[in-house]
């Protein structure tokens, strides 16, 4: 995220009817009074919730001081900046502008605002320490300094007189450090005869403001900050949000890529939940399909001989009910070592002796442009992975998804694409019911639990092309994936 400094003086005076000038440091009068001119002025901050959710104040600092973001810097280049804000160390500037210190030399704010154009600070090969110099050459004079310091809407910080009738007023923590900055400027203003306790009070004064940066730059940062609570960790229905991988080219030739310019892969349990009740029907109508019809002649294989017989089914769409559906599908979802689960029978000994569905399906040969028969797939039980996987490559054919990278700075930062149903990492080419699927997922129903997580693909991959548009890249060394946000048009 890009940042700029602002040029507080000029933000002040641009906004006369929306920024009210705070110069007493005292809260409330007597009788839970506001002061007219404190940090919860009625007049400065308004009546309403409107106006003292949108009105400001600033405080008139009397002088210039560094901007937080830019005194933190200045000093991570010059250890000796408090001291010579603070009247302990003296300096002067010399032909390099460089500044050495001399026992007759100057010292304190003031200096350091006047002889700014003088004084250079020279880049190396360290490239965090060039991009603090650039800070200072590509910003003005008046928006590194600061005369001037703004003070929040009051209703972000407002008392609270909810147990005012105890005598116990509960302050917002930050109109401490308001009130602090306000006295602070008074002392200076009103007693500069001192020079040695004027140079104190005002790095007092410069600290305060690095304090309140601090409070505020809180509120924001990190995993529980504004930011991340009310925008990356916000809930969206139909939504998920993914990290983004590399996809993979073994391939001999580009058309036998699963990524293309058109299509990201998306992983098979994302596409369940971004498309729910689009698979909940399907789910619904295919269990209907092959168990319904069939229900009092329902073809399995003997569990001893291997021969094909017939059983008979109790009431299967009363078993496969939306609930039962929707409880499976959460179950392939959330749970990882459960997704090669088979899919029950019901029937009337389904307790003692569980029956379950047969897969229907071959396997073909990718090396014959998917037409020669391979190793025939039909041996095993059909899984969750299996039935979601054609509910999820069935229903997404035709639908796209909305790849969104945060934070968002420009109209690049979102695009719809279209999904390709990214499952397990080995894939083979697979006909059922005369429908072919170039990147079936090989399942291997008797893998230890532990191992089934390890088997799917659960990032987001699109062409590489896309990453400069949004601001992305692979780095692994610096774990620098991009988190993206999916939403589905159907929310």
């Amino acid at each position: 995220m890009q940042i700029a400094l602002a040029d507080v003086s000029k933000f002040v005076k641009v906004n006369p009817t929306m920024v009210g000038e705070v110069s007493n440091p005292v809260t409330m009068d007597r009788g839970h009074v506001p002061t007219p001119d404190g940090l919860l002025s009625t007049e400065i901050f308004g009546n309403t919730t409107k106006d003292r959710s949108r009105k400001y104040g600033y405080i008139d600092l009397g002088g210039h001081y560094l901007q937080p973001i830019v005194y933190k810097n200045l000093k991570r280049l010059d250890r000796r900046i408090d001291g010579i804000i603070s009247g302990q160390i003296k300096v002067r500037i010399d032909k390099n502008g460089t500044m050495v210190e001399d026992e007759n030399g100057q010292c304190g704010i003031e200096f350091i605002y006047k002889n700014w154009d003088k004084i250079k600070y020279a880049k190396n090969n360290s490239s965090i320490r060039n991009e603090r110099i650039e800070l200072f050459d590509n910003n003005s004079k008046n928006e590194l300094f600061t005369t001037a310091w703004v003070v929040s809407p009051a209703m972000f910080r407002d008392v609270n007189l909810q147990n005012s009738g105890s005598g116990k007023i509960s302050y917002h923590e930050v109109n401490n450090l308001y009130s602090r900055l306000i006295r602070l400027v008074a002392m200076v203003r009103q007693d500069s005869s001192f020079i040695t306790m004027m140079y104190n009070r005002q790095f007092m004064i410069q600290s305060t403001l690095v304090e309140i940066y601090n409070f505020y730059k809180g509120l924001i940062e990190k995993k529980n900050g504004l930011i991340r609570k009310n925008l990356l960790g916000k809930s969206v229905d139909y939504g998920a949000r993914l990290v983004i991988t590399t996809p993979t080219y073994n391939v001999n030739s580009y058309k036998d890529t699963d990524i293309d310019f058109y299509h990201a892969g998306v992983p098979l349990a994302n596409c369940c939940s971004l498309f729910t009740p689009f698979i909940l029907g399907w789910v619904k109508n295919f269990f209907r399909r092959e168990l319904e019809v069939g229900a009092d002649k329902y073809p399995v294989k003997n569990k001893k001989t291997g021969e094909l017989e017939y059983i008979k089914l109790k009431d299967p769409m009363g078993y496969y009910n939306e609930e039962r559906i929707k409880k499976m599908l959460d179950h392939f979802i959330f749970s990882y070592d459960g997704r090669f689960d088979k899919i029950i029978l019901p029937t009337e000994d389904m307790d003692k002796n569980p029956r379950y569905m047969v897969f229907s399906g071959k396997a073909l040969n990718a090396s014959d442009d998917i037409k020669t028969p391979g190793t025939a797939i039909s041996n095993r039980h059909m899984t969750l992975t299996d039935l979601f996987f054609m509910a999820a490559v069935d229903v997404c054919s035709d639908k796209y998804v909305y790849i969104t990278r945060y934070p968002m700075t420009d109209y690049l930062g979102v695009f719809p694409i279209g999904i390709h149903v990214s499952s397990t990492h080995n894939t083979m080419p697979v006909e059922i019911h005369g429908k072919v699927y170039k990147h079936y997922p090989i399942i291997n129903p008797n893998l230890p639990k532990s191992e089934v997580a390890s088997e799917f693909i659960d990032t987001l991959r699109f062409q590489n092309v896309y990453l400069k548009v949004i601001g992305g890249d692979y780095d692994r060394q610096h774990c620098q994936f991009c988190a993206v946000m999916l939403n589905s048009p159907i929310g």
